[in-house]
């Protein structure tokens, strides 16, 4: 009688076992799937933060190219203002930046929209005013003289101190050199992105930057 006990007690327990194997199995593939899905997820959000960099630092590039050989516009300055000639270039600069990806606005990264909230910088302000002080703010131009500039192996740079109230006034008017050397136009720019997996690390919102330094080429003699 023990043993007959003792057999049905042992395959009580073999069904027990077989039993809990499917759902162990399946709530194994569940946290696994899980894992995996946000990995992935991470992984998609930290591509699309990169393309809104290479995309910032491409129109980037473009402003600082344009005002590289045409720092000044021409402009009549009793007409214009007295500082037409760079307010106006650095405008077609800011154009420029903002068409580099075409006229359309794109579902990720756009220059046309900087803020990341899906509407067309240009037409969300109310005046002319109000969007000119967001692009400025947006996409600072500035010069540099040679005292301010270093060579890397990728082009040339300034440093995080970078003051352009100190550079030398030869090359604020954006002469070729100064009595230092070379003049330099440095533009720099920012866009926001909006992550969805990677956000409770980086925040709801991530500022991503770039600049630009490009020699004076073609500015006054």
């Amino acid at each position: 009688m023990s043993r007959l006990i003792s057999i049905w007690q042992r395959w009580q327990t073999r069904r027990a076992v077989a039993a809990r194997q499917p759902g162990q199995a399946l709530v194994e593939l569940a946290l696994a799937a899980t894992f995996l899905t946000l990995l992935l997820s991470a992984a998609v959000d930290l591509g699309l933060a990169y393309k809104a960099y290479q995309t910032l630092m491409s129109a980037t590039a473009e402003a600082s190219n344009y005002l590289q050989l045409r720092p000044l516009a021409s402009c009549d300055p009793s007409r214009d203002g007295t500082n037409c000639a760079q307010e106006l270039a650095d405008m077609e600069a800011r154009i420029r930046f903002r068409g580099e990806q075409g006229d359309r606005l794109g579902r990720f990264a756009s220059t046309l929209d900087l803020n990341a909230n899906g509407r067309d910088d240009r037409s969300e302000f109310g005046s002319d005013a109000a969007w000119l002080a967001y692009i400025r703010a947006r996409v600072r131009i500035d010069e540099a003289d040679s005292t301010q500039v270093t060579i890397t192996n990728s082009g040339f740079a300034v440093g995080d101190t970078f003051d352009p109230t100190r550079t030398s006034a030869t090359c604020q008017e954006r002469h070729n050199r100064d009595a230092n050397g070379q003049c330099f136009i440095v533009v720099r720019t920012s866009i926001d992105y909006v992550p969805f997996a990677i956000a409770p690390i980086v925040g709801r919102r991530m500022t991503i930057r770039a600049i630009s330094v490009q020699p004076i080429t073609n500015g006054h003699p």
